[in-house]
């Protein structure tokens, strides 16, 4: 019985920057889109396809690589990256937008503190709350056990 072990990827910076490069003449619809993202993110290198990591970029299906790998993705990662082209878009510089992305989320973590909402809303040593016993009357009978069934049982997957 073999032991998976975890593998340390080390991404190239430069590999990362050509992956990032559009032509000025590619067309950017949304699978091109969604491949640059999974580009940005650096999904190919726990991508289980195995071209994604031969070539060190999305070489297989965007939109099913960013579906499955976009939910795992922290929350503040997706908010600056979000902040990020908002401010780009508005024509700030990298430092500027990063400034802007920092302060947008402090007010954020602010109002969920005084929300008490969210992560920021928790002490670092809190535990969580222990769940209420279930009154007797509530308690449901358990279902009476099924009758056997002539033939081969079939499970679908």
């Amino acid at each position: 019985m073999s032991k998976h072990i975890a593998k340390q990827v080390t991404i190239d910076p430069e590999a990362w920057a050509r992956n990032l490069r559009i032509a000025a003449d590619a067309p950017m619809d949304d699978d091109a889109l969604e491949r640059w993202l999974n580009n940005y993110f650096a999904f190919w290198a726990i991508c289980p396809t195995g071209v994604c990591k031969r070539n060190k970029r999305c070489a297989g299906d965007a939109t099913a690589c960013h579906d499955r790998f976009w939910p795992h993705v922290p929350e503040r990662m997706k908010f600056e990256f979000r902040g990020y082209m908002k401010a780009a878009n508005e024509g700030l510089s990298a430092e500027e937008a990063m400034r802007k992305v920092r302060a947008d989320w402090e007010r954020m973590e602010a109002l969920a503190r005084e929300l008490g909402q969210g992560p920021a809303a928790k002490p670092a040593n809190a535990r969580p709350a222990p769940m209420p016993a279930m009154p007797r009357e509530a308690a449901v009978a358990p279902p009476p056990p099924r009758a056997q069934q002539g033939g081969p049982r079939v499970r679908l997957l």
